[in-house]
């Protein structure tokens, strides 16, 4: 499969995902977003694609192994969780939901993240023009 037709069909769910969330709001199941947020999307679902594309292209020796695997892309679920879902809604209305909301992305979802070292994984997963960007010297002096 094509990369592009990849991504036009990332675009297509997140299409069929806004519109359904902005159609139908009390009729989705507890794991759809509740309000539909294309950066949380794009930055959850980009994430995770380009993860899966560099595992495909990695050659086996470098891969990461599975723990590393299970530990990053819980990391990335989790914070899908709890910025799309209703966990977002109720954490603007319970203190305790959004301490734990709170929890999960600035400590264990980001460990997990941290954990599951994907920098590697995900620098072979990404497109080539980006590759450049990533490697310049601006970004790299930011480590």
């Amino acid at each position: 499969m094509r990369a592009w037709a990849w991504y036009g069909g990332l675009l297509a769910l997140g299409t069929l995902l806004y519109l359904v969330c902005r159609l139908y709001p009390a009729d989705l199941p507890v794991w759809l977003p509740w309000e539909f947020s294309w950066p949380e999307y794009l930055a959850a679902a980009l994430t995770l694609g380009w993860f899966a594309r560099g595992l495909k292209v990695l050659p086996k020796a470098e891969r990461p192994p599975l723990w590393r695997v299970i530990c990053f892309v819980v990391g990335v679920a989790s914070f899908w969780i709890v910025l799309q879902t209703r966990i977002d809604y109720y954490a603007q209305h319970m203190f305790f939901v959004h301490r734990a909301a709170h929890f999960v992305l600035h400590h264990a979802g980001a460990f997990l993240i941290a954990l599951g070292m994907g920098g590697p994984v995900l620098y072979a997963g990404m497109p080539d023009f980006l590759k450049p960007a990533v490697t310049s010297r601006p970004v790299q002096r930011i480590r």
